[in-house]
C-alpha cells in the first residue's frame, strides 16, 4: 500500500470515529491503518500495522545466529492522528496486542498505557487526553535489553483497537466461565464478571447472561441485578444450564457456543461477546489424556511465533494456513513455545479442534524480559494477566509457567547455563505460588511446566504442579519411576535434523553425522540433534508408552534463530545458519520429506505416498535407501520398469539399542539402490490387495520453463511456489537460479526460500533465488480483484498465475 492509498484509509477510519462519541453501547474498530514509524535517528514513513520493524533485513551473515541475524535490536516510536469533533463522553482505550519488546503509548504527550512483555498485550486508557480536533498518538517501543534464543521481531507487531464504552461497562478480562462440568449430557457454565464504573453517581444495573447455539439460538438465560459505586467496581455471578449440550471435539467436531453479557441502567449500556465450548478432560498418570471420557494421544507440534518471509507481523490468513496444513499431516494440538500466542492463534485453535498448551515464557532469565525486576513478581504477574486474557478459549487445556526452567541450584545438569543464579530456578514453593496464582483465576486446567531437569523433578520442585512437560530422549521415562502418580507428557520430542532437497552423496551413519563440508543436513531422516531422536525412535516410544498423554514434536515449521546444528555453540556466528533445520516444514511451510512419515503415522485417514529421495536426479555411483512413508498396508518399487521387491512395514522391528533398525517399523525400506537414469516408481497395496495409488519421479532434464503453483486461498493471502520443469514436465532440482516477479492487481508481500543459510531479503520482491529447486511468493489478493503473478529466469520461458 502506497502512503497515498495509506492517508486515505486513515482519513475514512477518521471519519467513522469522529461520529461515533454518543454514549451508549460498546464499539470496537481496528486501529492499524495511518500510522508512521521511525526507527532511531530516522525519519517517519508510512507503515502497516501490524508491524515488524526489523524482517526486511537487511540479514548480517557475521550476525547473532541464535536471533536469525537480522537488526531486531533497537528503539522505535509509531506516531498516528486522529481528529474528533469532541471530547468522548464515555471511555476510550487502546488495545495493543502485541509490541515488541517493552512499550509505552502516550496520547497528546501524556503517557497512558505500558506493555513490559512483548508477548503480552496492554490496554492504554486514553480517555483524560484526548480532546476535541487533532490527537497524536504515539507508542514507544525498546527491544535493546531483551535476548532471545529465537527471533522475536520489533514493533507494533500485533493488531491494535480502538474501544469505545459508557462509563459504566464489563471489565474485558474480567469475564469467566468454566465449562468443564457435563453431566447426563447438560452442561453447567459457571459464569462471572466485573462491572466498573467511571460515573461519580451509584448505578443500579441489569445484567443479562445468555448463552446461544451456533445458529444464534439462546439455549440459556440468567438474569441479575448488581450495585456499582461510583467510581468503584461490582461483581457479578451466574449459573446456567445448557440441556443436550454439544461438546467441543478435537478435530472432529468442535462445536461452539457464543457466551453474550448485556448490561443496561441509569442510561448506560454494555455488551460483551465471547465464543466458548464445553468438554471434559482430565490428564491420568496411568492413561494420559482423558477428553471427554476417552483417551486421546496428543500428537502435537511445537511452534514459533514467526510467521517464516512475514517475519513476526502477526498474520490471521497465515496463520491459519500453517494450521491446515498441520492439521492435514495430523496434528490436534500446539504448543506456543515459549510464550503467549497471537490472541487469533487461539480463535484459529478454537475453530479447528487443536488443543493449546498455553505457554507463559521460556526459561526464567533475561529471555522472559523482566528487566531488573525481581522474578516472583513479574511472572506471578504476567501469569495472570495470560491466564485472564485467554481463559475463555476452549482450545486451551494447559498453562505452563515456562519452559526449561533451572533448578534451583547449580546442578552438573545445569551447570552450563545456570551456575551462579540460583534466584532463576525452581523450587517447591516457587512453583506452588505460581500455581496458585493461576488457580485463583482458573481452576478448570492444568498447571504445568516444559522441563529438560528431572533432578527437579526427582526432589520434589514440581511436585505442587498438575502435569509436566519433558523435552527429548525419553526423559520423562526416569521421572515416571521417581514421581509415578504425576501426569505427564513429552512437551518437545525428536528435534530431527533435515533440508529440503538435500541428499548427500554419504548416507548419515549417525544421527550426528552431518553434510559439516557444505554446512548441509541430509533430507532423509537419519539425523537429528545430538540431545534427541529421528521420529520413528519417538512413535515407538508413544506406542509403548501409554500413560503419557502425548507428544509435542520440535517442530512443526522451521522458524528464524537457533539453528541448531550449525549454530554459535559449535561454529562462529559467521559460519552459523540464520534459520533452523528442525522443522516437519521449512520456514514457508512447504512439507519437506519428513512431513508425509507424520502424516503416515498420525493421519490414517488420509491417504500417504510419498517416496525419499523425492526426486531422481543424481550421478554415477550413488547408491542410497529407498525409503517410502505410506499408510497403505505394502508397496512394491519399480525402477525402469524392473521390480525391487514388495515391502510391508514389520511391526516387530528395531530396538532401542540398535539405532536405525527401526526404521521397517515405520518406513517401507529399499536398502542400497544403485541409481540409473530414468523412472523411479512406487504402487502402494491396500489390505485387500488391490492398489491404493502410485507415486512416480523421473530424472529431470535441463530446465526450460519456470512453474507457478498456487496454493488454495485464506482470505486475502495466496501463497504461491515456485519451481522449474524440463520439456515433459519433470520438476528439477537443485536449481539456484535467481527468478524475477511482478504482480498486477496484487500485492507481493514476501518472497523466500528454504534455504538456512540464505541472505536475501524477504521483501526484495522484485527477485528471489530458488533453494534447491523451490521458492514461494506470499501475495495479498483482494476480494472481486483480478490479480496475476508472472516469474521469469534468464533463458526459461515465464510462467503467469491468475487469481
Amino acid at each position: 500500500m502506497n502512503a497515498k492509498q495509506s492517508g486515505l484509509k486513515a482519513w475514512l477510519l477518521l471519519a467513522g470515529l469522529c461520529g461515533c462519541w454518543a454514549a451508549g453501547a460498546r464499539t470496537e474498530k481496528l486501529f492499524t491503518d495511518g500510522w508512521s514509524f521511525a526507527r532511531e535517528g530516522a525519519a517517519f514513513a508510512p507503515v502497516e500495522i501490524p508491524h515488524d520493524w526489523a524482517i526486511a533485513g537487511p540479514f548480517d551473515p557475521a550476525g547473532q545466529a541464535c536471533s536469525g541475524k537480522l537488526p531486531w535490536k533497537g528503539a522505535g516510536r509509531y506516531r498516528k492522528t486522529v481528529v474528533l469533533a469532541a471530547k468522548p463522553q464515555g471511555r476510550v482505550f487502546l488495545d495493543f496486542d502485541g509490541v515488541m519488546a517493552r512499550a509505552t503509548a502516550f496520547v497528546n504527550g501524556q503517557a497512558c498505557g505500558r506493555g513490559e512483555y512483548g508477548y503480552l498485550g496492554f490496554r492504554a486508557d486514553a480517555t483524560p487526553y484526548l480532546m476535541a480536533g487533532t490527537n497524536t498518538i504515539e507508542v514507544a517501543c525498546d527491544t535493546k535489553d531483551l535476548f532471545s534464543r529465537w527471533y522475536p521481531g520489533g514493533g507494533m507487531y500485533r493488531k491494535v483497537t480502538w474501544i469505545e464504552t459508557d462509563n459504566l461497562y464489563i471489565a474485558d478480562d474480567s469475564v469467566r466461565a468454566d465449562t468443564d462440568r457435563i453431566v447426563d449430557g447438560t452442561a453447567h457454565a459457571a459464569v462471572s464478571a466485573t462491572l466498573e464504573s467511571r460515573t461519580g453517581r451509584d448505578v443500579d444495573a441489569a445484567v443479562t447472561v445468555q448463552i446461544l447455539d451456533a445458529a444464534g439460538q439462546t439455549v440459556a438465560t440468567a438474569e441479575r441485578k448488581v450495585s456499582v459505586p461510583a467510581w468503584g467496581a461490582a461483581d457479578f455471578a451466574a449459573e446456567l444450564e445448557v440441556p443436550r449440550v454439544k461438546r467441543w471435539e478435537m478435530t472432529r467436531n468442535p462445536y461452539l457456543y457464543t457466551l453474550a453479557l448485556t448490561v443496561a441502567g441509569d442510561g448506560f449500556s454494555d455488551k460483551l461477546t465471547r465464543r466458548i465450548g464445553f468438554r471434559t478432560f482430565a490428564f491420568d498418570a496411568d492413561r494420559g489424556f482423558i477428553l471427554n471420557g476417552e483417551r486421546v494421544q496428543l500428537n502435537g507440534v511445537d511452534l514459533h511465533a514467526d510467521l517464516g518471509p512475514l517475519g513476526m507481523a502477526f498474520d490471521k490468513d497465515a496463520a491459519r494456513r500453517q494450521l491446515e496444513i498441520m492439521r492435514d499431516m495430523g496434528v490436534n494440538a500446539l504448543r506456543t513455545s515459549h510464550n503467549p500466542p497471537a490472541p487469533e492463534v487461539l480463535d484459529l485453535c478454537d475453530e479447528m479442534g487443536i488443543f493449546v498448551w498455553d505457554e507463559g515464557f521460556d526459561k526464567w532469565n533475561n529471555t522472559c524480559g523482566r528487566g531488573d525486576e525481581p522474578l516472583e513478581p513479574f511472572v506471578e504477574r504476567n501469569l495472570r494477566r495470560l491466564v485472564r486474557r485467554d481463559r475463555l478459549h476452549p482450545s486451551v487445556f494447559a498453562w505452563s509457567i515456562g519452559n526449561e526452567i533451572a533448578v534451583g541450584k547449580a546442578t552438573p545438569a545445569g551447570q552450563e547455563h545456570w551456575a551462579g543464579h540460583p534466584s532463576l530456578g525452581t523450587s517447591a514453593e516457587r512453583c506452588g505460588r505460581f500455581r496458585a496464582a493461576i488457580r485463583q483465576e482458573d481452576t478448570t486446567r492444568a498447571v504445568a511446566i516444559g522441563s529438560c531437569f528431572p533432578e527437579a523433578a526427582y526432589r520434589g520442585d514440581y511436585a505442587p504442579l498438575d502435569l509436566t512437560g519433558w523435552n527429548y530422549r525419553g526423559m520423562y521415562e526416569g521421572v515416571k519411576k521417581a514421581c509415578p502418580r504425576q501426569p505427564l507428557l513429552y512437551s518437545e520430542s525428536a528435534s530431527a535434523l533435515s533440508e529440503f532437497g538435500f541428499y548427500s552423496d554419504r548416507l548419515p551413519a549417525n544421527k550426528t553425522d552431518y553434510a559439516t563440508d557444505v554446512f548441509r543436513v541430509d533430507s532423509r531422516d537419519r539425523n537429528a540433534a545430538a540431545w534427541s531422536d529421528i521420529p520413528d525412535r519417538e512413535f515407538l516410544r508413544m506406542e509403548r508408552d501409554t500413560y503419557c498423554a502425548g507428544e509435542f514434536v520440535w517442530t512443526g515449521i522451521d522458524y528464524l534463530g537457533e539453528p541448531a546444528p550449525y549454530a554459535p555453540t559449535g561454529f562462529s556466528d559467521k559460519d552459523s545458519s540464520r534459520s533452523s533445520y528442525f522443522g516437519i516444514c521449512d520456514l514457508l511451510a512447504f512439507p519437506k520429506d519428513r512431513y508425509w512419515l507424520y502424516r503416515a503415522h498420525w493421519n490414517p485417514a488420509a491417504d500417504t505416498l510419498h517416496a525419499v529421495p523425492a526426486h531422481w536426479n543424481f550421478k554415477p555411483g550413488f547408491r542410497t535407501p529407498v525409503y517410502v512413508y505410506t499408510n497403505a498396508r505394502e508397496a512394491e518399487l519399480f525402477l525402469n520398469g524392473k521390480s525391487l521387491g514388495r515391502r510391508a512395514k514389520d511391526p516387530k522391528a528395531g530396538s532401542m539399542a540398535d539405532y536405525y533398525s527401526i526404521l521397517p517399523r515405520y518406513r517401507l525400506v529399499w536398502e542400497d539402490v544403485a541409481w540409473e537414469p530414468g523412472e523411479l516408481k512406487v504402487v502402494a497395496y491396500k489390505a485387500d490387495g488391490s492398489k491404493a495409488g502410485e507415486r512416480t519421479v523421473r530424472t529431470a532434464g535441463e530446465p526450460v520453463r519456470v512453474v507457478l503453483t498456487p496454493e488454495k486461498r485464506y482470505g486475502e493471502l495466496c501463497v504461491v511456489k515456485v519451481t522449474l520443469a524440463d520439456k515433459d514436465g519433470n520438476f528439477v532440482p537443485g536449481d539456484n537460479r535467481r527468478i524475477r516477479f511482478a504482480a498486477t492487481n496484487c500485492e507481493i508481500r514476501a518472497v523466500g526460500n528454504s534455504n538456512p543459510r540464505g541472505y536475501d531479503s524477504f521483501k526484495d520482491t522484485a527477485s528471489h533465488p530458488l533453494h534447491f529447486g523451490r521458492a514461494g511468493v506470499y501475495l495479498r489478493v483482494k476480494p472481486g480483484e483480478t490479480a496475476q503473478l508472472r516469474a521469469e529466469a534468464d533463458g526459461l520461458a515465464p510462467a503467469t498465475a491468475s487469481f
